[in-house]
């Protein structure tokens, strides 16, 4: 790691993805707050992987894993791939298993725009990423996700020239939130998610958008969940004192023991290994060689950022989340008040309006630091934007009343008997895919975006 770009050592990773091959790759990663036992964790992956199913795993000496120590300093330094692959059988294919270690973030010792690349780096990377916190699942650390989890889908955009690789609408994968020392009893110890379970759901609660939470709160946990296919919680107890504050495992508590056990045992079930994707193609350790070279010269070619004090970044962070959440509320409404036969040029410039001031308001809501000056500035970013946004959906409705006018045309002609059956199929299925052609090529224009549009004043 240095400072303001991410350095990838591509030999390193080559040594490793050479022995995968063309075999389909699983890669889990571990991120999170600083001493938190990223690695110590990591040490019962490597020993379950290494006892292969073995009764007694949990309690096995390692001869080497990633290492760890008791105390405050931070330990683990960049990012560090496990040397040798795992293989195990997924329906009937043999899959490597990468273990990825990650430098603690929010650590003093980088930047916030180091933090920003190492979860970046780590998100794009991994096939299942765990994001390690402990104590509650708060609103502060659901927007910081948000946050870091936004700047990473910026390196899928044109900006960056990562399109050919990724669709930048598409997903990241699999997202655990780990959570130790939970102390609410209300909810059970354990997995979290969208499945429902007969206890009270932590994730459908905490994480899910509440219909009764305020509109910009909702926003950000829609944002949030759209960067993700899954995500889910598992919630930990308190590990015991010496574990907590030396390291000491000799006297774990034995229900942190079970659950602790428990998660490793779930996160390497055959069944919730996710294979490594790239939009909808899975891929091997050959290909991945391939994709993390483009990556490495990406974050090598992005410029170095001022460097700034905290209470700017702060600001300036803060700002540019409320122009996302507000971004998000635009399209949100216009989206879902737009129809398949268009609307008329004056309903939609009502539309435009309505969505355009309720973004407005969302925006100078959401709570954030920074003087009059500061939130202008951002204001007019966020009025760029929904000029964009207003092109663009703008271009599509128009699309729709002329799909729609055409379509009427032919019905006309239909009822004429102009036309044998074989004519209208034809032409209907003509018309449709020229339509979608069109709304394709709108798409595909260059989409509005805020770290485009405050490059030069952001820090991130």
């Amino acid at each position: 790691m240095v400072y303001g770009k991410a350095e990838i050592d591509l030999d390193a990773v080559n040594q490793v993805l050479d022995k995968v091959g063309d075999r389909p790759v699983s890669i889990i990663s571990v991120v999170g707050i600083r001493r938190i036992g990223k690695s110590f964790l990591l040490g019962y992956f490597l020993r379950k992987l290494n006892n292969k199913g073995g009764e007694n795993w949990f309690e096995s000496k390692l001869t080497k894993q990633f290492h760890w120590r008791e105390g405050s300093e931070q330990d683990t330094t960049g990012i560090l791939w496990w040397s040798e692959p795992f293989y195990i059988n997924i329906n009937g294919v043999k899959t490597a298993i990468l273990l990825m270690d990650t430098q603690g973030i929010f650590d003093d010792k980088i930047t916030i725009h180091e933090n920003a690349y190492i979860f970046a780096l780590s998100t794009l990377l991994s096939s299942t990423m765990i994001y390690y916190t402990r104590n509650d699942i708060t609103e502060e650390l659901l927007q910081q996700l948000q946050f870091f989890a936004s700047y990473s889908r910026i390196y899928n955009t044109n900006t960056y020239n990562l399109s050919e690789l990724v669709d930048s609408e598409e997903p990241f994968q699999n997202l655990v939130i780990l959570i130790r020392d939970w102390s609410f009893e209300e909810y059970n110890y354990g997995n979290h998610d969208d499945q429902n379970p007969p206890y009270k759901n932590a994730k459908i609660n905490l994480i899910n958008p509440s219909p009764e939470s305020p509109r910009e709160v909702q926003i950000v946990h829609r944002s949030f969940l759209e960067c993700f296919s899954n995500v889910s919680l598992y919630l930990l107890p308190y590990a015991g004192k010496k574990l907590a504050l030396k390291g000491d495992t000799s006297e774990m508590y034995p229900d942190f023991v079970e659950y602790y056990k428990g998660f490793v045992t779930r996160m390497l079930n055959s069944t919730n290994i996710q294979t490594k994707k790239i939009g909808r193609d899975l891929l091997t350790g050959t290909s991945l060689k391939k994709y993390v070279a483009k990556l490495r010269n990406i974050f090598l070619s992005a410029e170095v950022p001022k460097a700034r004090n905290i209470s700017d970044v702060m600001t300036e962070q803060q700002n540019t989340m409320a122009v996302q959440i507000a971004i998000k509320g635009y399209e949100q409404m216009v989206r879902d008040s737009m129809t398949e036969n268009g609307l008329y040029d004056h309903d939609f410039e009502e539309l435009h309006k309505k969505a355009s001031e309720d973004s407005s308001n969302v925006f100078m809501n959401v709570k954030k630091l920074g003087n009059n000056d500061v939130r202008e500035k951002f204001k007019e970013i966020l009025n760029e934007n929904l000029e964009l946004l207003y092109e663009k959906y703008k271009a599509i409705n128009d699309a729709n009343i002329e799909h729609y006018k055409t379509k009427e045309k032919l019905n006309q002609e239909i009822k004429l008997r102009k036309l044998t059956n074989d004519e209208v199929e034809q032409r209907l299925k003509q018309l449709e895919k020229d339509k979608n052609i069109y709304i394709k090529k709108i798409k595909q224009r260059s989409k509005p975006s805020i770290f485009q549009l405050i490059s030069g004043i952001t820090t991130i």
